[in-house]
Order: structure tokens, then C-alpha cells, then sequence
């Protein structure tokens, strides 16, 4: 019977089919819908590849520190805000803090990250700063983080102050030579002006003859031009004068506030140092008398 449904098979199908493929056919066909089992076990999808997930990382005060420890070291204020130089520091930070091994950074912490961080903590701690000084100026206890904070942030607040300072005075230089410009060219339009009203008043008095051309208003151009060149020279110089003096100025006094701060600060050990000698005085005196009583005793 077998033989009989394989020989069935054969003739509905065009071509020639193995005996193998036809039993397989046979016995599919005879067996109920219900009864199939369709394969369903199917490889799981990897996501990413073979690479584990990495662990979601949190900051930590430890990690704080470290962050501020680099920041000290490398010095990004050093370079004016925002520009290419201070970026490349903050990003070799960010590749130092992932090859730390006392603690786990993640991986793909880049420049950004790493100074959000700093961003956060220095601002959190200007406004702790602001609300004691507003509360009869008292002050609290700070943490390790603190401390290595509060110095970040007065070096970056000089950083950018000097830098803003250096800003102006390069517009204040480039004020300038664009007032010595103006000046210059002012004065030459007022000679050609001039220039150009001798030569209709010589018209009118020449009445239509011809005059033959002489060196001597060239020579007259030229001197009066020169002139007008010389003086113009000569405003920019006192300009230049000007603003090197009042640099000077500004730097003679922040000398003289450094020596007032210097004399303040030598004043203060000394009153200092007077205060620990006489705290000794009194105790030797202290002890001095013990002793005595101790003896009569």
C-alpha cells in the first residue's frame, strides 16, 4: 500500500522525485493539521554583538575629586573661554579619568560631560558661597570637594577676568588706529581740497591763458602733504603715549595694592605671633605658680 501512494505521487507530479521525498510527502499529507508541530525555537537576536551592556555609572565624591585633581593639574583656565585650546584640555581630562583605575568612569565620558560636571559642582557651591555671605557672613563647614572647588573657581573667575581685560584693550588698541586713520585721511582730504580751490582761484586769474606747467606745485603738493602725513603720525604717537601711560599707571597700582596686601598680611602674623608668645607667657606664669603652691604644700 506504501509502494501504492508513493507511485500515486509520483504520477500527479511532473518530473521525477526521489522515493525519500515522496515518503516524506505521503506521510505530511496523511497527517492531521492538529498534529503538526512547526519549529519554532529560532536563535535570540543579539543587540550590540557579543559586547556586554556597561553599567550605568554615578557620580561619586570620590569621583568628584578626582575630576578636581585633574582640573588642578591640566589647568584649562589657563586658555581663553571657549576656545579650541581649552577644549582640547578638557577632552585630554575626560581621557584621563576613563584610564583611572581607583574608580570606575564610564567609557564614552567625553569633554563635555566632564565639564557639565564641573559646571554643576562650581555652581552649586557660588550659591552655598552667595547664601552665607548674605546670612551675617557665616561660614560652614566644607567637604574635600569644596575646598579643591572654591580654589577652581577663584582661578577661573581670574582667568576670565584677565582675559576680558586683554579683550578690551586689544579693541581699545584697534579703536585707535582706526581714529589714526580717520585723522590721516581727513587731513589729506582737506589738502586736496585745498589743492583743488588754488588751482580754480589760479584759473580765474590767468583769465583763460595758458600757463605752462612748473615743478614748483608739485613740489608744494608734496610738502603740504607730508605735512598733513607728519601730523597725523605725530597724533597717533601721543595716543600711543597716552594709553602706555595709563597701562603703567594701572600697573603701578595693582603693585602698590599687592604691597598694602603683603604689609597687611606680615601685620597680621606678627599680632599673631605676639598673641601665641603672651599665651605662653601666661601659661609658664600659670604653671610657674602651681609649682609654688605645691612647694609651700
Amino acid at each position: 500500500m506504501l509502494k501504492v501512494g508513493i507511485d500515486g505521487c509520483q504520477n500527479r507530479v511532473n518530473g521525477n522525485w526521489d522515493k525519500n521525498k515522496s515518503i516524506f510527502l505521503l506521510s505530511f499529507v496523511s497527517t492531521p493539521a492538529h498534529k503538526l508541530k512547526m519549529s519554532t525555537n529560532l536563535p535570540a537576536k543579539k543587540h550590540g554583538g557579543d559586547k556586554p551592556a556597561e553599567k550605568m555609572m554615578f557620580w561619586t565624591d570620590r569621583h568628584d575629586v578626582i575630576l578636581c585633581r585633574e582640573i588642578l593639574i591640566h589647568n584649562p583656565f589657563q586658555y581663553k573661554k571657549s576656545s579650541i585650546q581649552r577644549g582640547q584640555v578638557w577632552n585630554d581630562i575626560a581621557e584621563r579619568l576613563v584610564a583611572v583605575d581607583e574608580v570606575r568612569f564610564k567609557s564614552d565620558l567625553d569633554r563635555r560631560g566632564v565639564r557639565d560636571r564641573y559646571n554643576l559642582l562650581a555652581n552649586k557651591l557660588r550659591r552655598k558661597l552667595k547664601d552665607e555671605t548674605k546670612a551675617s557672613g557665616i561660614e560652614t563647614d566644607m567637604s574635600e570637594v569644596e575646598v579643591a572647588l572654591e580654589g577652581l573657581i577663584e582661578r577661573e573667575d581670574e582667568s576670565d577676568k584677565q582675559h576680558k581685560e586683554n579683550q578690551d584693550q586689544n579693541l581699545k588698541r584697534k579703536e585707535d588706529r582706526q581714529q589714526a586713520e580717520d585723522i590721516r585721511t581727513k587731513s589729506l582730504e582737506r589738502l586736496g581740497e585745498t589743492q583743488k580751490r588754488k588751482g580754480q582761484d589760479s584759473n580765474l586769474q590767468t583769465k583763460g591763458k595758458k600757463k605752462r606747467a612748473t615743478g614748483g606745485d608739485a613740489v608744494v603738493f608734496l610738502r603740504e602733504r607730508t605735512e598733513a602725513m607728519v601730523a597725523a603720525r605725530k597724533e597717533e604717537v601721543n595716543m600711543k603715549v597716552k594709553q602706555q601711560e595709563a597701562e603703567s599707571k594701572r600697573h603701578q597700582d595693582f603693585l602698590e595694592l599687592m604691597r598694602q596686601q603683603q604689609q597687611q598680611q606680615q601685620q597680621q602674623m606678627h599680632n599673631m605671633q605676639a598673641m601665641l608668645l603672651q599665651q605662653q607667657q601666661q601659661q609658664t606664669q600659670l604653671i610657674m605658680a602651681l609649682v609654688s603652691k605645691l612647694d609651700h604644700k
